[in-house]
């Protein structure tokens, strides 16, 4: 008896993390009573674990459990693959399914039923149960491998049970303790759809096809729902990484963020925090503004270019120079910036009228020196343009100041702009520029020549250029 309670109280999450390094653990079914023996014991108990079963049963945190009464919360033995230990992992949902065909796979005196297309771990990569071969050496919880014996492929009308483990989706199943991962036999749920677009948004949720599923009672209802808008997958997974595990079985809530998913939906969420943003996308959402550009750019990112070719653009940009740490201004920058890779880059020269600050921070810089931009840096083709923007900064700051960039990475966003005739070349936040030159004014110089009604101090100009 005492034996027994010392190999009882190993029984724990604890102590396996202690001893698992150097015991091999083994369970022994005895009158509904579990014990666990150490390897020394195994030669004498290996012939024990192979009692013929009726019912799937799977090895749990107190022993082996009928995988009909698997519930919820519950604690099962799972494998790390990257480590290759067995730890305890909880069950995050459970799901019934009926299946039209089953494989019984026969391992020494224990049977296994299996939908064909469950996988089972085998030589380091997880192979579909119906594409298993006689012979095959599976991974048992022992850490130790057992040859299949046969298996059969049964034609039946059965409900069987499955559910979601928690980090590493897999347990073990059957007295043997033979490992499979948690995925199931969804792929014959997926073949009575004809929609293919559906089939790959869902195979590509990889292990999170299973609690995809899970989220839904009656999973075929789903499939019809979702062959017409596969994109709500998509929705599905943006509320799903962003831990909204109730809107995420929404069908209307996955609606509204299917088109979101580049940007995440706490981004998405702290975009709309932006009131000016706001107003562009719902004009953009319930058709009041019409989208000139939704073949090339999606919603969100023909929301944030407009949104920065508004007179807006500029309390959003002081933002970014002033190191706003805001959710709304992160999100945003990070969405124009994506929405500008979708841009050609434009490589040439362009012009930049500036004002009194900008024009203090060039100033303390030396020749070679790098451009501190932090914010998005707007130029354009048309040096006119450029020579509007300065004498504004002179009305506003008392100074102004020509730029010129040579550009490398530009993003023409004139055929986007609501303003075409500024001709804008759009440079993303972080881009690196170093100081050329500086040329103070002279009576010709090009910029004093071309507008010469204004003051002499437009005739500075500075050359700088794109890393």
């Amino acid at each position: 008896m005492l034996f027994k309670k010392f190999f009882e109280l190993l029984f724990s999450q604890e102590s396996i993390n202690h001893f698992e390094d150097y015991i091999f653990f083994v369970f022994i079914q005895q009158s509904n009573q579990f014990y666990l023996f150490s390897e020394a014991f195994i030669s004498y108990s290996y012939f024990f674990r192979y009692i013929p079963v009726k019912i799937n049963k799977l090895l749990t945190r107190t022993g082996y459990k009928k995988i009909e009464d698997v519930r919820v919360g519950d604690w099962v033995w799972s494998y790390n693959e990257k480590t290759g230990r067995q730890e305890l992992k909880q069950v995050t949902s459970t799901v019934q399914l009926k299946a039209s065909s089953l494989v019984l796979l026969k391992l020494g005196d224990e049977q296994i039923y299996a939908t064909p297309n469950h996988p089972f771990y085998l030589e380091g990569k997880w192979v579909k149960a119906g594409n298993l071969s006689q012979g095959d050496s599976l991974h048992l919880f022992c850490s130790r491998r057992l040859a299949l014996d046969s298996l059969v492929k049964v034609d039946t009308n059965a409900r069987v049970y499955n559910f979601s483990v928690t980090k590493h989706h897999n347990y073990f199943v059957g007295k043997a303790g033979v490992l499979v991962h948690n995925a199931n036999g969804y792929d014959d749920l997926l073949a009575r759809t004809n929609s293919q677009p559906l089939k790959d948004k869902i195979n590509a949720l990889g292990n999170d096809k299973a609690k995809f599923l899970d989220d839904f009672k009656d999973v075929d209802a789903v499939l019809a729902k979702f062959e017409a808008k596969p994109e709500l997958v998509d929705g599905w997974r943006v509320l799903d990484e962003a831990g909204e595990t109730a809107l995420r079985k929404d069908i209307g809530e996955l609606q509204k963020v299917a088109s979101i998913k580049q940007v995440g939906y706490k981004d998405w969420v702290n975009l709309l925090k932006n009131v000016e943003f706001k107003k562009i996308y719902d004009g953009f959402k319930n058709g009041s503004v019409a989208r000139k550009h939704s073949k090339e750019l999606s919603l969100l990112e023909e929301t944030s270019i407009k949104f920065y070719t508004n007179e807006t653009y500029f309390k959003f940009n002081n933002a970014l120079i002033q190191g706003s740490k805001s959710d709304d201004t992160l999100a945003l920058e990070k969405l124009l910036n994506k929405s500008l890779d979708k841009t050609p880059s434009s490589p040439g020269k362009y012009y930049r009228g500036i004002g009194k600050p900008e024009i203090a921070m060039l100033n303390k810089l030396k020749i070679g020196g790098e451009v501190p931009y932090k914010n998005f840096v707007s130029t354009s083709s048309d040096i006119g343009t450029a020579g509007t923007f300065a004498r504004k900064n002179n009305t506003k700051t008392g100074e102004a100041a020509l730029v010129i960039i040579e550009s490398k990475n530009g993003k023409n966003i004139k055929k986007y702009s609501d303003a075409e005739f500024e001709a804008e070349v759009l440079h993303k936040s972080g881009s690196k520029f170093i100081l050329k030159s500086i040329e103070e004014n002279k009576l010709l110089n090009a910029f004093e020549h071309q507008f010469d009604y204004m003051p002499p101090v437009y005739g500075r100009k500075y050359t700088i250029v794109e890393k």
